[in-house]
C-alpha cells in the first residue's frame, strides 16, 4: 500500500467517524427539557432557569437566612434586658406580732410584682466579639451564595457551549455527508 493510498484511506475513516458523530448528534433531542418541540431555550433563559431551581443555591440562600437570624439574636446583646416577677400569697393567719404588739393585717391576699431592667456596661468584649462572628458569619454565606450562583452559572455555560459545538459539528457532518454523496454520484457518473 503506498502512502498516497494510506493517506485515501485515512481520509475516507475520518469522514467516516465525522458522519457517526453527525448521527449520533442526530439522534440526540432537539430541544432542551421541559420545552415544547421546536422551541429552543436561550442561553439567558437556562442560566435564569438553573438559578432558580437549582438545590446548592437555595440551600445557600436558607444559610444567608439563617446567618442574618444569628446576627439579629446576637445585636440583642447589646440592648436592655427587662425581666418580671409576679407573686401571690395568702398568709395562714392575719395577725403580725412585732415587739410584743400584736397587728392585724385587713387583707389576707398579698400581691408582689417587681420589674427589673438590666443593661450590660462592660462584658469583656463578649458581646462585641459574638456580634462581629455573628456578622463574619453573614458574611461568609453571601459570599458562599455567590459562589454556588457562578458555579452554576459556569456549569450552565459550558454545556450551552458544547451544545452549540455539538450542533455546529452535526451540521458541518451533514455538510460532508451531502459533499460525499455527491463525489459518490461524480464518481459513479464518471
Amino acid at each position: 500500500m503506498t502512502r498516497r493510498d494510506w493517506l485515501h484511506v485515512h481520509r475516507i475513516f475520518r469522514w467516516l467517524a465525522v458522519v457517526i458523530w453527525g448521527a449520533a448528534l442526530q439522534a440526540l433531542p432537539q430541544s432542551a427539557l421541559g420545552q415544547e418541540k421546536g422551541q429552543l431555550i436561550t442561553l439567558p433563559d437556562a442560566i435564569r432557569l438553573a438559578v432558580e431551581r437549582n438545590l446548592d443555591i437555595q440551600l445557600a440562600r436558607e444559610e444567608v437566612d439563617f446567618a442574618r437570624q444569628r446576627q439579629n439574636e446576637a445585636r440583642t446583646g447589646f440592648l436592655p434586658k427587662l425581666t418580671t416577677e409576679y407573686g401571690y400569697r395568702r398568709p395562714n393567719s392575719t395577725e403580725t406580732k412585732i415587739g410584743g404588739v400584736t397587728l392585724e393585717s385587713q387583707d389576707q391576699n398579698e400581691y408582689h410584682f417587681t420589674g427589673t431592667v438590666t443593661q450590660p456596661i462592660f462584658t469583656g468584649f463578649a458581646t462585641l466579639s459574638t456580634y462581629e462572628l455573628a456578622r463574619l458569619g453573614l458574611d461568609s454565606a453571601k459570599i458562599q451564595l455567590d459562589r454556588a450562583r457562578l458555579d452554576i452559572i459556569l456549569r450552565v455555560k459550558q454545556s450551552y457551549l458544547l451544545i452549540v459545538q455539538s450542533q455546529k459539528i452535526r451540521e458541518v457532518a451533514e455538510q460532508s455527508v451531502r459533499q460525499l454523496q455527491e463525489n459518490l454520484k461524480v464518481a459513479e457518473n464518471f
